[in-house]
C-alpha cells in the first residue's frame, strides 16, 4: 500500500513526525517497526494530554519528572475516556514494546503474544468480509494506524495506488 500525504494537514503532528508515519510502512524492520510505533504513539498521547493542561509545559520543559508511556496512557484515558478498545491497543503496544526491551525474544514473539489475539478477537466481532493480516508487521500496522487514528494524529494521508 502507497501513502502519501496531503499537504498542509498532518493531524495533531507536525511534518516531520508525519513524515515518520508514512515511513513505518516503507522499509523499516521489524524490531525498528515495534519502537517507532511505541515512540509515535507516545507522542500522539503526549499531544493529547498536552491540549488539555492549563500548562503543558510541565510534562516536556525538564523541571519535572516525565511520565512513563504508562502513565500518559493512564491520563489520556481519565482525560478523554476513549473507547476499550483503544484502551487495550494501547495496553497491548506497551506490553509488546516492553518485551522487546527487556528480554531477549524475536521481534515477531510479543506481536503474537499480545496484539494477535486482541485484533483477531476484534476482527471477528466486526464480522469483517475481508481476512486479518497473518504477518507480524501487518498485524502491527493496523494496530499502529487504529490507535494514531483514534488519536487524532493522522487526518492528512490517503492511500496512493488508487
Amino acid at each position: 500500500m502507497a501513502l502519501k500525504v496531503i499537504e498542509g494537514k498532518y493531524g495533531s503532528f507536525d511534518k516531520d513526525l508525519s513524515k515518520r508515519v508514512e515511513d513505518f510502512f516503507v522499509g523499516e524492520n521489524l524490531l525498528q517497526s515495534i519502537l517507532h510505533s511505541h515512540l509515535l504513539i507516545e507522542k500522539a498521547l503526549l499531544h493529547k494530554i498536552e491540549e488539555k493542561l492549563l500548562r503543558p509545559d510541565v510534562l516536556t520543559s525538564g523541571k519535572f519528572s516525565g511520565l512513563t508511556f504508562a502513565q500518559k496512557v493512564t491520563v489520556y484515558v481519565g482525560l478523554y475516556n476513549p473507547s476499550e478498545e483503544t484502551e487495550t491497543f494501547l495496553l497491548a503496544m506497551n506490553k509488546m514494546r516492553n518485551a522487546i526491551a527487556h528480554t531477549i525474544i524475536d521481534s515477531d514473539e510479543p506481536i503474537k503474544k499480545y496484539l494477535k489475539p486482541i485484533l483477531l478477537s476484534r476482527w471477528k466481532e466486526s464480522n469483517s468480509q475481508t481476512q486479518p493480516p497473518t504477518d507480524p508487521k501487518g498485524i502491527l500496522s493496523i494496530i499502529f494506524m487504529i490507535l494514531m487514528f483514534d488519536l487524532g494524529a493522522i487526518n492528512g494521508l490517503q492511500r496512493d495506488d488508487i
